[in-house]
């Protein structure tokens, strides 16, 4: 009994207090994010984030990672073996760790697309949701008028769900809510790769929708297609696309700047005048945005992300384009604070790692260069040689 509990110590101190193991999650973990690269660049940002960073084996592996990092500072502190310069290393680790956890769960990514001239507080998330709307109003819904619908100003009950099927792993959902006194119920059935290219990432699932005594089947697109079906005297409506997130300001394109190279139809540079209009301002805040001059306000950060592109018919029958609106890229991440502490720390550690005494890089040092003594006096050695044998042999 006594050598099975010490085998239990034995493997779970390997498994969550070795710096060997810390050392090869480390390895490990920089792998995983060098494929998370390839993936992004191949497969495009959707792929990328269901394969690796939001999958549940790749939390367990940042969990993993903190627990040895603190269990290591712990036992250096246990043992007298504490340096200042690398716990300050496996702290910025730690802090890194919390910043990407705080940015996972409450981080926030989308984009907002402006014309000349107007006013928009609505941003479109990049991750996308099943919305899942019922009304009584069967008879003014028009089938065939589906796709342009309005959902959230609509009287009814609405709902939205987290929607993560992907083609690339295996996974059902089943959400079930209530709605003018009876239960539906959503289940998936299966999910299918529909895109032309491979970074589209054009995915249709097959749903098995249950409400009341009735069941429909939905095959539902992820670029926000709204597709509906009568059940009795209710309308279920799905639609698996973008969520909207109000902002409590507004932006307000002034101009949109598109400039040319001479000669060519290649964009050189682009820029969006826009105003803040913010009730805790005392009149509207004028800002331009263009590459590498992003706008901070109220903990998010606007960037200039693309345009739009509008084809006009001319008076003569012939076609041009128009670029005359902006597309900002929205993001509002609360762990970059402790991220960028992190980094900081990092380079202080790093630093004071490689001019500590006691650290492994001067006793190296310090090594190289008795070893280059050694070598010195070797090839003396080997050069003097033969000059002292003939001058003996001559003397004698």
């Amino acid at each position: 009994m006594q050598t099975l509990t010490t085998q239990i110590k034995m493997l779970l101190h390997t498994l969550f207090a070795s710096v060997q193991m810390s050392v090869q999650l480390m390895f490990l973990y920089a792998i995983v994010i060098g494929s998370a690269t390839f993936i992004e660049k191949y497969y495009g940002t959707i792929v990328a984030m269901d394969v690796i960073y939001t999958s549940w084996w790749f939390e367990i592996l940042n969990v993993w990672l903190a627990i040895l990092l603190l269990n290591c500072m712990i036992q250096s502190i246990r043992f007298k073996m504490f340096r200042p310069s690398l716990q300050i290393f496996h702290c910025a680790f730690l802090l890194a760790l919390i910043g990407a956890t705080i940015t996972r769960y409450y981080g926030f990514e989308g984009h907002m697309t402006l014309r000349n001239g107007e006013t928009s507080n609505i941003v479109v998330s990049r991750e996308r949701m099943l919305h899942v709307f019922v009304s009584d109003n069967v008879q003014n819904i028009a089938p065939h008028a589906l796709q342009t619908l309005d959902i959230d100003s609509m009287q009814g009950v609405l709902q939205t769900f987290a929607m993560p099927l992907t083609p690339y792993r295996h996974k059902s959902i089943d959400y079930t809510m209530q709605a003018y006194n009876k239960t539906l119920h959503i289940h998936s059935v299966a999910v299918h790769n529909k895109s032309n290219e491979i970074t589209d990432n054009l995915y249709e699932a097959v749903l098995e929708v249950s409400f009341g005594n009735e069941t429909r089947y939905y095959n539902l697109l992820n670029n926000g297609q709204i597709l509906g079906a009568q059940f009795g005297d209710n309308l279920v409506i799905l639609s698996w696309q973008s969520s909207k997130t109000k902002l409590p300001f507004s932006i307000q394109l002034q101009q949109f700047y598109l400039d040319m190279y001479p000669g060519s139809e290649r964009p050189s540079s682009y820029s969006s005048a826009i105003m803040v209009i913010d009730k805790d301002l005392e009149s509207p805040m004028p800002y331009e945005i263009y590459m590498n001059h992003v706008l901070d306000y109220k903990g998010y950060r606007f960037f200039q992300d693309s345009y739009t592109t509008d084809v006009v018919t001319l008076s003569d029958g012939t076609t041009k384009e128009e670029h005359n609106g902006t597309i900002l890229s929205v993001n509002k991440d609360p762990g970059k604070i402790p991220t960028y502490v992190a980094y900081g720390m990092m380079i202080f550690g790093g630093l004071w790692l490689l001019f500590d005494k006691h650290g492994r890089f001067m006793k190296l040092g310090r090594a190289l260069a008795k070893l280059h003594v050694v070598v010195i006096l070797f090839f003396l050695h080997i050069a003097i040689t033969p000059i002292y044998t003939y001058m003996l042999a001559y003397i004698v």
